[in-house]
């Protein structure tokens, strides 16, 4: 007996370009989920140092203020590179004012 119905199989290189494009837009959404999660663990871990004395955030290079900056940025930046960057700056500015007071004393 002959089967009236006809299996559709697509090309296989239709079928390999839709495969690849489904996988890249599944690991496009896993590093955007990944990364949102990181972001969410690292402001948790960021509202936590609020409850540390001032006197330890002084010693990492921080304040109170640096933490509510960080937390106040957008959901989509992950806030210790923002607490980091201000603890950069901060350090390369007292740096130029130790070495033009320095300077100025010669």
């Amino acid at each position: 007996m002959v089967s009236l119905t006809k299996s559709f199989s697509p090309a296989p290189e239709r079928h390999a370009a839709s495969t690849n494009f489904v996988g890249t837009v599944g690991r496009v959404i896993a590093n955007v989920l990944m990364a949102t999660w990181r972001n969410l663990s690292n402001r948790r871990r960021i509202r936590e140092l609020y409850h540390l004395d001032d006197h330890i955030l002084k010693d990492m290079g921080l304040t109170r203020t640096d933490i509510t900056t960080a937390l106040r940025s957008s959901i989509d930046v992950d806030p210790s590179i923002s607490l980091q960057e201000i603890s950069v700056q901060r350090r390369e500015t007292a740096w130029r004012c130790v070495r033009e007071q320095f300077e100025s004393s010669k």
